[in-house]
């Protein structure tokens, strides 16, 4: 088919995603790749993780995207500068060279690449933040305890999500490109822009 793009992980469940169980070799986890699992669904592997991802795309000739979630932080259950360092930290463990300057805070990413057989960087180029925001887009701000009549407040919880992200993923590699998709527009017209 020569797809030219293959996007990895998921679709609706990437806010239940955390990119770090998709390796091996996680400082501060024992064991292995644990299993995704969403609410009450039965759970399933990680036994196809990044690694395996970009071996595939490159037996197949095609570019990966990764997508990132930005919900936890748009709902406000994991602190917004924290996400973007998570998000970052992919960035780091696929594109940065070893020995590279990371953030502080962040793991030897590139380190635990090697680690797992891929001393040199993977150099993906896309990003995606966020998936079918229109999905959660309500529920998220509820939870955020920013009301409809707030749009404002709303924008700019959305805004200060995606700038941290941005910010901290580009402090790791600025040649990344990010994709941003699911315009909430069509549920909230005063959000457009």
């Amino acid at each position: 088919w020569k797809i030219p793009v293959i996007r990895f992980p998921a679709g609706t469940d990437l806010t239940h995603i955390d990119w770090r169980d998709m390796i091996d070799g996680v400082p501060g986890r024992v064991g292995s790749r644990p299993l995704f699992r969403v609410g009450e669904a039965a759970p399933l592997s990680n036994e196809f993780g990044l690694e395996e991802f970009f071996a595939l795309c490159r037996r197949l000739g095609a570019q990966p995207l990764l997508p990132v979630p930005l919900e936890p932080a748009v709902s406000g259950a994991v602190d917004v500068e924290a996400l973007a360092l998570r998000h970052a930290g992919l960035v780091a463990y696929c594109n940065a060279q070893l020995g590279a300057r990371l953030p502080e805070g962040m793991p030897d990413w590139p380190a635990v690449r090697a680690a797992n057989g891929h001393p040199e960087p993977h150099g993906v180029r896309w990003f995606q933040l966020g998936n079918e925001v229109y999905v959660y887009w309500e529920k998220a701000m509820e939870r955020a305890g920013i009301p409809a009549s707030d749009s404002a407040g709303r924008y700019a919880q959305y805004r200060r999500c995606l700038d941290a992200c941005v910010r901290a993923m580009r402090a790791v590699d600025p040649t990344i490109e990010l994709i941003m998709e699911g315009n909430p527009a069509h549920k909230a017209p005063e959000v457009e822009g």
